[in-house]
């Protein structure tokens, strides 16, 4: 049997070491740093590294191993396969309880998912005639509020025709009304003016008479009648 050098003996019985505390930790996986991992392949050297490998003392031949080194690493190697073994049931048995308890809430899922399916298929039909007969009552009410709005509409058009008549109409007779007062004003203001002159000249024509007989009655001696001075009053108050 092959046994590795010293070096690497120690590099195992320490990895060995590792994994053995974590084990006993309670944990159900070695850390990263104790799993097994592939040796790197080896690097390619120069011709200098060569020359400094041959150079270095370090890099000599070790010794071969003495028979208790062997047996510890055997004995090492022999409990990490145990430990290794162990976890390996362990982790099964986890496996095997979390895929009965899997097992066991998928059945209950799926009993649950078809009493809902169960449920919602009553539901949606429910809801379906539910939405059906309410489709149908709000288009009824559609058709019926449209005629309603045809018919409003279509009295609005009417009124509306008939207000723009009567408006026309009530402006022609404002028109109308307008011409008359203002013809009537006309006339009121000639009929005025006629008066206005009808009432000078007879005031002057009794003026003149009223004259003629205050000059009659100063040559008799008398004084002026009363007449004369309401007449004065009357033709100042008509002037003014």
């Amino acid at each position: 049997m092959h046994f590795p050098s010293s070096r690497q003996m120690r590099g195992k019985l320490l990895g060995y070491g590792l994994t053995w505390a974590y084990l006993r930790s309670g944990r159900s996986r070695a850390p990263r740093a104790c799993r097994s991992v592939p040796p790197m392949p080896p690097k390619k050297k120069g011709k200098k590294a060569a020359a400094k490998k041959a150079a270095d003392p370090s890099d000599a031949p070790e010794e071969p191993l003495s028979v208790e080194m062997q047996n510890l690493f055997l004995k090492r190697q022999v409990e990490s396969l145990k430990h290794r073994l162990i976890m390996a049931a362990n982790l099964a048995s986890q496996s095997e309880t979390e895929a009965r308890e899997l097992r066991r809430r998928l059945n209950v899922l799926n009993e649950d998912f078809v009493q809902e399916r169960k449920n919602s298929f009553e539901i949606t039909a429910d809801m379906t005639r539910q939405y059906k007969s309410m489709k149908q009552e709000l288009l009824q009410t559609i058709n019926t509020l449209n005629a309603q709005i045809m018919q409003e509409k279509d009295r609005y058009a009417q009124k509306e025709t008939a207000m723009q008549v009567m408006e026309a109409k009530k402006d022609d007779l404002v028109a109308t009304k307008n011409a008359e007062i203002a013809e009537w004003k006309k006339k009121v203001d000639e009929m005025a003016m006629e008066f206005s002159q009808m009432l000078k000249q007879t005031l002057d024509k009794m003026s003149e008479r009223i004259i003629i007989s205050n000059d009659e009655w100063d040559a008799e001696g008398g004084e002026a009648p009363p007449i004369q001075k309401r007449l004065e009053g009357f033709t100042l108050g008509s002037s003014a």
